[in-house]
């Protein structure tokens, strides 16, 4: 080889460092599959877990993985010959992090699981975009494969963020669905407020937002507004959908509470029993989901003309989700007043449905 083709110290010592750039790729990808397996029987014993421990290694872990990808995008692009260093530095904060997650029981619930390895998986897919920005051949990855190094440094920070809010409870991350889900059944409840504000009157029945020509030259039907029966129908949705609303509320109280609690003298069999108070815990998670889709099932009726067999079927529906809500709840606290006001919402809910079915023929 002439002397002409060798490469210079400056090229080999950067060869050198796209090693240490593939090898961070390499890791963070390897984890992003790990990640995804699941083993009830994985983790440390239930026993000798500590969620505050664990929470704060992540943090601390996290806290030096964003510092250097802060390095890595300022000196990476200079070429500059503490690269590999940060590199590995890089290295020993994702295997440092996943560790900790690997050490979560797999058996606290299925719930914590899901956002553990979730969130960790964007954070190392994350870690594996912005390596990748620097190699001279990089790969197709999936995430943000359209920005720049800057962007994708600020993707990292921001995993970081969301890894150091992360549940280490099973509580704790249903808890977070459920409020999820709360928020959306909210959003429900001010789209049929607003309905009713406008007595159901709209545009055309497929699109309020064409203008007076197009709905001519489409064909559209005018719609004419709720009739007074139909009001009190929609009225009646109102009060179901607020009721579900009102349930997943108590769930979310009852859930911080678990969370901030120790475990003590909880008589209820499920919740004495950790197993099946995660199943519990799970189960609920589930519901919540369930009663936010009943929900939307049931909103999307409530304009002029109310579908009445439609709406009904829908209503129906979404009072059994809260049954079935209401019992889980019943069977994992042991707090008399939280169960009788479930049981009371869940008694609400009943005649709310009655007087909706009642009704089957409102115009």
């Amino acid at each position: 080889m002439s002397a002409s083709s060798s490469p210079s110290p400056a090229e080999a010592q950067w060869a050198a460092t796209e090693v240490k750039l593939n090898e961070l790729i390499d890791l963070a990808l390897q984890y992003v599959q790990d990640l995804q397996k699941r083993d009830a029987t994985s983790g440390v014993d239930v026993a000798q877990y500590d969620p505050s421990f664990l929470q704060r290694e992540v943090r601390n872990g996290s806290k030096v993985l964003s510092h250097n990808a802060t390095k890595l995008s300022l000196i990476a692009p200079e070429k500059a010959a503490d690269t590999p260093k940060v590199c590995i530095e890089m290295q020993k904060g994702i295997v440092h992090i996943a560790a900790v997650i690997d050490s979560v029981p797999g058996s606290l619930g299925t719930t914590l699981q899901d956002e553990l390895r979730s969130t960790t998986s964007t954070l190392m897919l994350d870690v594996a975009t912005l390596a990748n920005k620097f190699v001279s051949t990089p790969r197709t990855i999936d995430s943000g494969g359209l920005l720049g190094f800057m962007s994708s440094t600020g993707l990292v920070w921001k995993s970081c963020e969301v890894l150091d809010q992360m549940s280490f409870t099973n509580a704790d991350a249903v808890r977070k669905k459920v409020e999820n889900r709360e928020a959306l059944v909210q959003d429900a409840i001010e789209e049929v407020e607003e309905t009713i504000e406008n007595g159901g009157a709209g545009g055309v029945g497929w699109d309020d937002d064409d203008d007076d020509d197009d709905e001519e030259e489409d064909g559209g039907e005018e719609v004419s507004g709720f009739s007074d029966s139909e009001k009190e129908l929609a009225a009646k949705c109102l009060v179901l959908v607020k009721a579900s609303k009102l349930l997943l509320r108590k769930l979310t109280v009852s859930l911080t509470l678990a969370t901030s609690s120790t475990p003590s003298t909880n008589t209820n069999t499920s919740a004495s029993d950790p197993l099946e108070t995660a199943r519990c815990q799970d189960e609920l998670a589930r519901l919540a989901d369930l009663v936010s889709q009943r929900v939307d099932d049931l909103v999307a009726h409530v304009e002029p003309p109310i579908p009445v067999a439609k709406l009904a079927n829908a209503a129906a529906s979404l009072a059994g989700t809260c049954v079935d809500v209401v019992e889980t709840t019943k069977s994992l606290v042991d707090d008399p007043q939280t169960i009788a006001w479930v049981e009371t919402c869940g008694t609400q809910i009943s005649r709310v449905l009655e007087q909706i079915l009642e009704r089957r023929s409102v115009r």
